[in-house]
């Protein structure tokens, strides 16, 4: 794991341009990683205003603040990364916070979301809470 670690320190030897090969590997990185980012915000946006009945802005909102995050975020890597010498603890600790820790929240988004069976029996709750309301009607 120090090897891979070892790779993202800058160095001193190394010609700080970047070149043409470089520049097609970040484009196509992030061209790939668009694929995936925008039919998931668009999916977001549809389910959170159509099912879970939250206004456009404030999905408009919540999406504003994660790109905030992210780009502060980035910006934080950078610097940490751009320092002449890392510790080996300092550099464990930004692996884990960019490639460890994302895929573990994910998998637990996935399983709070596979806890959610309100959908399954909305029906039966508002029946419950007419029923309720009429006995509470009825009773006054």
């Amino acid at each position: 794991m120090a090897f891979v670690i070892k790779a993202f320190v800058n160095r001193a030897d190394k010609d700080p341009n970047i070149g043409l090969i470089e520049k097609i590997s970040y484009g196509l990185g992030d061209f790939s990683s668009q694929l995936l980012l925008t039919p998931v915000s668009m999916l977001f946006m549809y389910y959170a205003t159509e099912y879970v009945d939250i206004g456009m802005a404030e999905v408009g909102f919540i999406m504003m603040i994660s790109r905030v995050f992210d780009g502060v975020s980035d910006l934080l890597v950078g610097y940490v990364n751009g320092a002449e010498s890392q510790s080996e603890q300092a550099m464990n600790a930004i692996l884990a916070a960019h490639t460890i820790i994302p895929p573990i929240m994910f998998i637990v988004a996935i399983v709070a979301l596979s806890c959610y069976k309100l959908d399954k029996i909305y029906d039966d709750v508002i029946r419950e809470l007419k029923l309720r309301h009429l006995k509470e009607e009825t009773a006054a």
